[in-house]
C-alpha cells in the first residue's frame, strides 16, 4: 500500500506542476492570431510566410521589419501546442492516479454486505478502516508538571498552553486531518531507545501519510531553544526531517502565536 501511495503522490505532484505550467502559459500568452507561420526553403536559407486560415493564400514575410511578428507567430504555435499537450497530460495523470489509487482495492471489501465482511479477514486494508483505527487508538497522556496551566482542548486533552489549545482545536475541526496530542513514540537517541512525545502527530486522511508538528512556545528562552534543537536531532536520527514530515510553529513573549501562520503549513502538508 505504501509503494502504491508513493506512486499516486508522485502522479499528483506531477499533475500539480503541469497545472502550474498551464496557468503560466495562459498568463503569458500574447494576443491570439488565428493565422500561422509557414517555413520554406532549406536549413541555410529559410523563407517565412503567413497564412491567415487553412485555405488562405500565403503572404511573404521578409525578415526585415517583420522580426517581431515572425517571433510572435512562432511563439504562439509553440504555446498552443504546449498547452494542448499539458492539458492532455493532466487528464492522463488524473486517470492514472484514479486507477492506481488504493481506494480501488479497498472498495472490494467495502462493496460486500456487512454479514460477509464479518466472515472475512481483508488481505488489503481499505483507507477508511485504516483512518478509523488510527483515530481510535488510545494511549496514556503525558504527566504534566505543576507549572503547566489548566488548559484543555475541545476534545478534553490537558494541553500545555493556550497556543496548543488553539492548534488542537484547529486540527479537530479540520476534516482532512486526524491528530494525536503528545502521542508516545519509541525513538532512538544516539542508539538508545527513548519515549518521545511530539506535540502533534498528524494523519493526512487523503494520503494516509504521517506528519509531526512541534510548537515552540518560548523561543526567547535559550535553554528551551537548546532543548528543542536536541529534539530536532532525535527526529533526524529517526528519519523524520524538517520540511519533509516535520514542521514547526513559533512564538515569543513579544510575538505571541498567530494561528494564521499555521494555515500555509496545513495547505502544504495536510490538504
Amino acid at each position: 500500500m505504501d509503494q502504491l501511495r508513493q506512486i499516486t503522490e508522485l502522479l499528483d505532484k506531477q499533475k500539480e506542476d503541469t497545472l502550474k505550467l498551464i496557468s503560466r502559459i495562459q498568463n503569458t500568452k500574447g494576443p491570439s492570431d488565428q493565422g500561422s507561420l509557414i517555413l520554406s526553403g532549406n536549413a541555410n536559407n529559410k523563407s517565412f510566410y503567413y497564412r491567415a486560415a487553412h485555405d488562405a493564400p500565403l503572404q511573404y514575410l521578409s525578415r526585415k521589419g517583420n522580426e517581431d511578428r515572425i517571433r510572435q507567430l512562432a511563439q504562439q504555435e509553440y504555446d498552443e501546442k504546449l498547452l494542448a499537450a499539458a492539458e492532455k497530460q493532466v487528464l492522463a495523470l488524473q486517470k492514472a492516479s484514479s486507477l492506481l489509487s488504493d481506494r480501488e482495492l479497498g472498495r472490494v471489501y467495502e462493496s460486500l454486505p456487512s454479514a460477509k465482511q464479518a466472515l472475512i479477514k481483508p488481505l488489503y486494508p481499505d483507507r477508511e478502516r485504516f483512518i478509523r483505527e488510527w483515530a481510535a487508538v488510545t494511549y496514556p497522556p503525558a504527566k504534566m508538571g505543576k507549572d503547566v496551566p489548566e488548559c484543555y482542548s475541545e476534545r478534553g486533552e490537558h494541553v500545555r498552553s493556550k497556543s496548543e489549545k488553539i492548534i488542537a482545536d484547529k486540527y479537530l475541526h479540520l476534516d482532512a486531518v486526524e491528530y494525536r496530542y503528545e502521542y508516545p513514540l519509541i525513538l532512538l537517541a544516539d542508539g538508545v531507545k527513548v519515549i518521545f512525545r511530539p506535540d502533534f502527530m498528524l494523519l493526512n486522511k487523503r494520503t494516509c501519510r504521517i506528519f509531526y508538528h512541534q510548537h515552540l512556545g518560548r523561543m526567547d528562552d535559550p535553554d528551551y531553544v537548546a532543548d528543542n534543537l536536541r529534539k530536532l536531532r532525535i527526529f533526524e536520527q529517526n528519519g523524520i526531517f524538517l520540511g519533509e514530515h516535520l514542521f514547526f510553529t513559533y512564538e515569543t513573549k513579544q510575538e505571541p502565536f498567530d494561528d494564521r501562520t499555521l494555515d500555509p503549513l496545513i495547505r502544504r502538508y495536510l490538504l
